[in-house]
């Protein structure tokens, strides 16, 4: 997705290879960069080339186009052209997700909820907006989505009452406010780190498209232990059809995701590959398998020769 963005300015030297399918059509979308420059770049759908780059010339469906920057990736270029469009516009729904996707502070124009009049709840999943802009559109039009954040988010903390988007101290932005049991209401700024993470989380399971692909970083870190069983709990009932990647070095949240799912993923130099479960030679029962796991060299060190 960086790269699609055009954010390849700062990296050094990469080859990638995507394969993936879109209603039944097969797609790769391949490439190499090399000191902030995309020198080479094909999307090939089945056995036709819809385009393809190197350092001489760029080709689109087979003919000759003039040359483009090359910090831009030729999806983000041709976005608009037949089956480009609807390959860049999956990819936009893949979401990245660590620690730092948490913001410290929420201040949203009120321009945000004006723009959105027109907006109904499934096409809010797939505006360009972030989860908190999505949250507050879909208090504002009375979404039954803010219904089903309230109730999981009540369900992680049972403190907590109701919540709602209103105007911040100035009056010009808005901002999240919760209601706890035993408390007045308290501005998102005034939240535990903890229960801005849940939110996070909570927020961005219920509100992004269905299909979406999301990768999310150190897992068990970049949410309170409170939120965990919940997510996991959504992570494994995935009724929203999302494709999970996550990353965990945490016994807790391995043993509670199938071991169908598990890969350890393995580095040497500048080579990074994955193990599956057959492969590491894990046992047939999850406890079995678990414990083996554990004791991996492959698990333990993460590192090949």
């Amino acid at each position: 997705k960086k790269i699609v963005l055009g954010d390849v300015e700062d990296t050094a030297s990469i080859i990638w290879s995507l394969d993936f399918v879109i209603e039944d059509s097969s797609y790769k979308w391949s490439g190499q960069i090399e000191n902030g420059r995309i020198v080479e770049e094909s999307l090939i759908k089945g056995e036709w080339t819809t385009f393809s780059r190197d350092e001489s010339e760029i080709l689109l469906e087979g003919v000759n186009v003039p040359k483009v920057s090359d910090r831009l990736s030729l999806l983000a270029v041709f976005w608009g052209v037949g089956d480009i469009k609807r390959v860049y516009e999956e990819i936009m729904h893949i979401y990245f997700i660590n620690i730092n996707s948490i913001p410290d502070e929420v201040f949203i124009r009120p321009s945000v909820a004006r723009n959105a009049n027109g907006v109904d709840e499934e096409s809010l999943r797939y505006a360009n907006l972030s989860i908190y802009e999505k949250m507050l559109v879909s208090y504002t039009r009375g979404f039954n989505v803010f219904q089903d954040i309230k109730d999981d988010y009540i369900t992680v903390f049972p403190m907590v009452e109701d919540m709602r988007f209103d105007y911040d101290r100035t009056g010009s932005d808005y901002t999240f406010y919760l209601k706890e049991k035993t408390t007045d209401w308290i501005s998102y700024e005034g939240l535990s780190s903890g229960m801005k993470k849940g939110l996070f989380h909570i927020a961005a399971f219920n509100m992004l498209p269905e299909g979406s692909v999301l990768l999310i970083d150190e897992f068990e870190n970049s949410m309170g232990t409170r939120c965990l069983d919940l997510v996991l709990d959504m992570l494994n009932s995935n009724e929203r059809n999302y494709q999970i990647i996550v990353t965990s070095h945490h016994p807790y949240v391995i043993n509670n995701v199938d071991m169908a799912h598990w890969q350890v993923v393995l580095r040497g130099g500048n080579r990074i590959y994955t193990k599956g479960k057959e492969e590491l030679g894990l046992g047939r029962s999850h406890h079995e398998a678990f414990k083996q796991l554990m004791n991996l060299e492959e698990y333990t060190e993460g590192i090949f020769d």
